[in-house]
């Protein structure tokens, strides 16, 4: 990360106010004064790591990797790191909020070559721990695969079925339009669309921070 010194935080906010002065919008300035009540439990900050242990990791990572698969080869990556952030937020009616967060993360990738044809994948994950890091390798390595020996299909109208991988991606391109700010502005494609249906009736989408499913719980943004 990057370390700013005082005086350097003091240019930042010169900036911004300089910056706001060219702001077109009419709408009047709001300074959120804070909610009653925030959650706790949100606070999340791991053990560190040594550089030695994370390059061990990530070498029994790609020695993981390679046993997966005789058609594994050169080209095969892999990685790993520690990602911490701590947010102070604060305003004039004094609020003062402090939050910590850190999480392990793990990189595989994998290239495989049979009979003259290659193809690769890779894929990563955020964790509390890397007891389970191996068990991404025999993943990709299987990915890779199957994609040995496909070929293209002429126009028309098939089923598909999408893997969740593949199904987190293109939720993913939609993301923006769940902003609650741009839908009140009528910037998303969900503006005046509250309380109806929106997608197939067996798709629910919660927005929940507090979710046992959350990787780091966040109790205010």
């Amino acid at each position: 990360g990057e370390r700013l010194e005082e005086n350097e935080l003091r240019g930042l906010v010169a900036k911004a106010y300089e910056n706001a002065k060219y702001v077109e919008s009419d709408d009047e300035a709001e300074i959120f004064r804070g909610s009653h009540k925030y959650e706790t439990g949100g606070e999340q900050d791991l053990p560190e790591i040594s550089t030695a242990e994370l390059k061990s990791i990530a070498l029994e990572i790609q020695k993981a990797t390679y046993a997966a698969n005789e058609a594994v080869t050169d080209g095969t990556q892999s990685g790993v790191g520690v990602v911490r952030s701590a947010i102070h937020m604060y305003n004039s009616y004094g609020l003062e909020l402090h939050s910590t967060k850190s999480a392990y993360q793990y990189l595989a990738a994998a290239v495989v070559n049979k009979d003259g044809e290659a193809e690769e994948d890779y894929d990563y994950r955020y964790a509390k721990s890397f007891d389970k890091a191996t068990e991404l390798s025999a993943e990709v390595v299987k990915s890779a695969l199957s994609k040995l020996g496909a070929a293209s299909v002429p126009s028309g109208s098939y089923n598909v079925v999408f893997s969740g991988k593949m199904l987190a991606t293109m939720l993913a391109t939609f993301s923006g339009a769940f902003s609650a700010e741009d839908a009140q502005v009528g910037l998303s494609l969900f503006a005046g669309k509250e309380g109806s249906v929106v997608a197939a009736e067996g798709i629910t989408v919660t927005d929940d921070p507090f979710s046992d499913m959350v990787l780091c719980k966040t109790a205010f943004d």
